[in-house]
């Protein structure tokens, strides 16, 4: 069985397209040029016995289909006895997924237009596409998740927020929007996913006490690249008893975690950050002067191999055997700066309270 789209056959692709085909799951995935016209595509595939959709008999190179939206093929054996379901997606080059509560199209996720409404809708588009494609799920600023929602991850990929709906590159959003996880948020796995786990652009309300935000990952422990990734987002508590602040735990050690552009609300109440155990972290850009950063202070015990930490205003708890800290100002609350496990440490242009060696 084959599935391709070719350009002699549909005038808006700029190249050939072949799609990855499971044989397990009848999941046909490919991924499109931009500028590619998904709504009206005419495929080339080949199949044992009789194809359709929705009860109309299909022909290969031939008949054209609307790929806006999943579509699913019919193959049934030329005795009539056997049936398969295949679901073709055919998603644009980027791997960009689109979520807009207002959005009033066909909610599809294809376009600002036609977005999903909605996060579960666009997490199971971004679950099926193959492991080779880079997905990205963007969120308008209007996007507000429900308290204590549950999602589901299959793969990792890039969630990326703050946009007010007409953009076509991140860089053109203006970085004080945020779209909002609301109270105890959590992201679960029920099978290990490996690679970089980003959000970008959000707002995350908090967790209350021991609800880690991704404690509920499993993460492939054959995998040396697994990596968390915290840029441009805002971290805030509201007053709510026994908060545990932001909270990204993990019981597994990753290969990297990374926070930059970010800022940690200055309330007492706002909670730690505490980010999951890893090999090697950077801080840049931060701001977080009342609560600490814990890194590799908990779990297992094992300091990470290198910290940096830079241009920042913070009170970093660490247990690394490497630390370098430069322009960077301590503050302190209920905590001082405090460094453990090390072998080196290097700090300069360092202002603020002394911390604790």
């Amino acid at each position: 069985t084959e599935f391709k789209l070719l350009m002699q056959d549909n005038p808006s692709l700029t190249q050939d397209v072949t799609a990855f085909i499971s044989a397990h799951s009848g999941v046909i995935y490919a991924l499109l040029p931009r500028g590619a016209d998904a709504a009206n595509l005419i495929p080339r595939f080949t199949a044992r016995g009789r194809v359709t959709v929705d009860g109309v008999e299909q022909t290969s190179a031939e008949t054209a289909a609307d790929f806006s939206s999943e579509v699913e093929y019919k193959v049934t054996s030329e005795n009539g006895l056997h049936t398969k379901t295949y679901r073709v997606t055919l998603q644009q080059a980027g791997g960009i997924i689109y979520v807009d509560p207002k959005a009033t199209g066909r909610h599809n996720g294809s376009t600002w237009e036609d977005a999903f409404t909605n996060l579960e809708a666009a997490l199971q588009k971004a679950n099926e596409m193959p492991d080779g494609v880079t997905a990205e799920i963007w969120l308008s600023k209007d996007f507000k998740s429900p308290e204590g929602k549950r999602y589901e991850l299959k793969r990792t990929l890039i969630f990326r927020g703050g946009f007010n709906g007409v953009e076509t590159e991140a860089d053109q959003r203006n970085k004080d929007n945020k779209s909002l996880f609301n109270h105890d948020i959590a992201f679960f796995s029920d099978t290990p996913i490996r690679g970089t786990l980003t959000f970008d652009g959000i707002e995350f309300a908090g967790n209350g006490y021991r609800k880690p935000i991704i404690e509920g990952i499993q993460w492939d422990s054959a995998a040396d690249n697994n990596a968390f990734v915290i840029e441009n987002c805002r971290l805030r508590e509201d007053p709510i008893e026994y908060c545990s602040g932001a909270d990204f735990r993990n019981s597994a050690r990753l290969a990297s975690v990374t926070v930059k552009d970010t800022l940690h609300d200055i309330a007492y109440n706002a909670g730690d950050i505490r980010l999951p155990n890893c090999d090697i972290a950077v801080i840049d850009n931060c701001r977080s002067e009342k609560n600490p950063i814990f890194i590799n202070m908990d779990y297992d015990g094992e300091p990470a191999q290198k910290v940096v930490i830079k241009n920042s205003y913070c009170i970093p708890a660490i247990s690394a055997k490497d630390i370098t800290v430069s322009d960077t100002r301590f503050g302190a609350y209920r905590w001082h700066a405090t460094f453990r496990s090390f072998d080196r440490i290097l700090l300069s242009g360092i202002t603020g309270l002394s911390p604790r060696l």
